[in-house]
C-alpha cells in the first residue's frame, strides 16, 4: 500500500512538474517544485513536533495514575 502511494505522488508531481513546465517555463516550474517542497518539510515537521507532545502528554497521564496490584492467576477466587 505503501509502495503504491509513493508511486501515485510520483506520478502526481512529475505531471504537475510537466503541466507548469510547459504553460509557464522551467524557471516557474522550478519554483513551484521547490514551494511544494517547502510546504511538505513544513507540514511534516509540524506533524512531528505534534505527535511527540500528545505521546509525552500520554506517558506523562500514564505515570500519574495510581497502578493497580496485578492479580495472579495461580489464585483461585471463590465463585459464588
Amino acid at each position: 500500500m505503501v509502495s503504491s502511494m509513493w508511486r501515485c505522488g510520483g506520478c502526481l508531481l512529475g505531471f504537475g512538474f510537466g503541466a507548469v513546465w510547459m504553460t509557464a517555463g522551467i524557471g516557474s516550474a522550478l519554483v513551484a517544485l521547490l514551494c511544494a517542497a517547502g510546504a511538505y518539510g513544513i507540514s511534516a515537521t509540524l506533524q512531528r513536533k505534534q505527535s511527540a507532545r500528545r505521546a509525552e502528554a500520554f506517558f506523562a497521564r500514564k505515570e500519574r495514575e495510581p497502578r493497580r496490584r496485578a492479580r495472579s492467576s495461580s489464585v483461585a477466587e471463590p465463585g459464588w
